[in-house]
């Protein structure tokens, strides 16, 4: 009784909060998670209607008679579940090594704790920055930033409305500019609709860096406070992840995120739990 009641206390917890803290873009995720009850797939209605010709609407005159036109401007994507464990396994021959008092005890259950963190936090910062191709983990960086895969049960290679903004030179290297980094940030923001958060390697930042005058460098103080060291464009805080997926070790990514739009959807009864 003694050893569960520790057991459950420590993984639920601190588990959770040190998976999750580890990295910025998951810990912006867990501070706007919306949890989901269950089904065979998890729904995600979104607004896809933008059409400068669009007729349900427009100026008038007060003679003139109102055409009622009826457009679609609302559907759903829908998302599989990913299922993921950690295991944590105490030998009873090594508690009895472990001695038999409660520091003992929390000393050896500290230990495994910590490995299994360790592992969680790697495996879960790997699958975000890659793709669920052939797997059974989570979406990630990949998938999401694929313009011919079909991501929520869309095809992006039918409907362009579905298609993510990429600027990659048509694969082919070249030096990072202010320039490349406006002609992206102009392509995606819309008023009030920005990135807030940008996600690449040390060596782009690096780079950034060594563009800006000295007291342009500027950062996000609350994101410094969590531990996320960064600098800011246009707003946006530049952050370093150093599992970032990247092409080849010249060939870097520059990840421009908007995670108002971007949502983790644990189970409400299996998020973070411990079994025996």
């Amino acid at each position: 009784g003694e050893l569960t009641a520790i057991t459950r206390e420590m993984v639920a917890n601190r588990l959770t909060d040190n998976v999750f803290l580890s990295n910025v873009v998951w810990q912006r995720l867990k501070e706007n998670e919306e949890t989901a009850e269950g089904g065979e797939k998890i729904p995600e209605p979104i607004i896809y209607d933008d059409d400068p010709s669009d007729t349900t609407g427009g100026s008038f005159t007060r003679t003139q008679t109102i055409n009622i036109v009826e457009r679609e401007g609302v559907d759903k994507a829908q998302f599989d579940w990913a299922f993921y464990y950690q295991t944590i396994v105490l030998w009873k021959t090594d508690l009895a090594k472990n001695g038999r008092g409660d520091t003992q005890l929390i000393s050896l259950l500290d230990a495994r704790v910590q490995t299994a963190e360790l592992r969680m936090r790697a495996r879960f910062s790997r699958h975000l920055f890659g793709t669920n191709t052939g797997t059974t983990q989570i979406l990630g960086t990949q998938d999401l930033f694929s313009t011919t895969n079909t991501y929520g049960n869309i095809s992006r290679s039918a409907q362009s409305f579905w298609r993510p903004e990429i600027h990659g030179n048509s694969g082919t290297g070249r030096a990072l500019t202010l320039r490349i980094m406006d002609n992206l940030y102009e392509a995606i923001h819309d008023g009030e609709i920005k990135p807030t958060v940008g996600v690449t390697s040390s060596d782009v930042i690096a780079k950034y860096k060594s563009l800006l005058h000295p007291q342009q460098r500027f950062q996000n103080d609350a994101m410094a406070r969590a531990g996320f060291q960064n600098v800011m464009f246009n707003d946006v805080p530049i952050v370093v992840d150093k599992r970032i997926d990247q092409d080849s070790t010249t060939r870097h990514k520059l990840y421009f995120l908007n995670l108002d739009f971007l949502k983790l959807r644990p189970h409400v009864d299996y998020n973070f739990i411990t079994d025996d």
